[in-house]
């Protein structure tokens, strides 16, 4: 008898352990949160984020609570970090089939109106796009950081932007950039 109550225990504490861990991974210790008004508190990314709500891999970065609310990251330098831009030219090239050495004037690479995206160094994150007019050039405000540049069509689409190296970006400070576009004329 005392083996069975033990058993009927065991299984008891085992059928708990599993039903909480269910019951959480499907949202119960949010529910309970959002029961108790503690959800109904918050008012900023931040707190969206303290709280253990889904951060959305966006630019700024998004949190979403139960509810359908949506906070945005405030980057606007508000925690003492100003903004740089990164300013650049966008060349095509090569225009002729043969290049010579010195090129000759027809041939030398030309200004590109074109569609670029900023990303993260690691290229893993679009931080914004940016068109460059008729005589190549572009500017862009971004946050201090490394950045790298390239088309905004992502697959290898002749002709292909990217810039060569990442671009360093300064607060209070601008960096320039010549970003290649290959027309893949050989």
């Amino acid at each position: 008898m005392i083996k069975i109550a033990v058993t009927l225990i065991i299984i008891a504490i085992a059928g708990l352990g599993i039903g909480y861990y269910i019951g959480y991974d499907n949202g119960w210790e949010r529910a309970l949160w959002y029961t108790r008004g503690k959800a109904q508190n918050i008012t900023s990314f931040d707190e969206c984020a303290k709280a253990g709500y889904p951060i959305m891999k966006s630019y700024p970065r998004q949190c979403r609570t139960p509810q359908g609310k949506t906070f945005t990251e405030d980057i606007s330098g508000s925690t003492g970090e100003f903004w740089g831009s990164i300013q650049g030219a966008v060349l095509l090239g090569p225009t002729c089939p043969v290049v010579m050495n010195p090129p000759q004037d027809e041939c030398e690479d030309k200004p590109y109106a074109t569609s670029l995206v900023i990303t993260t160094a690691d290229e893993s994150l679009i931080i914004k796009e940016v068109n460059s007019d008729s005589n190549g050039k572009f500017s862009a405000e971004v946050p201090p950081g490394e950045y790298n540049i390239r088309s905004a069509a992502a697959a290898n689409v002749l002709p292909y932007c990217a810039s060569n190296e990442a671009v360093k970006v300064n607060a209070n400070d601008y960096a320039e950039v010549t970003i290649y576009c290959d027309t893949g004329i050989r």
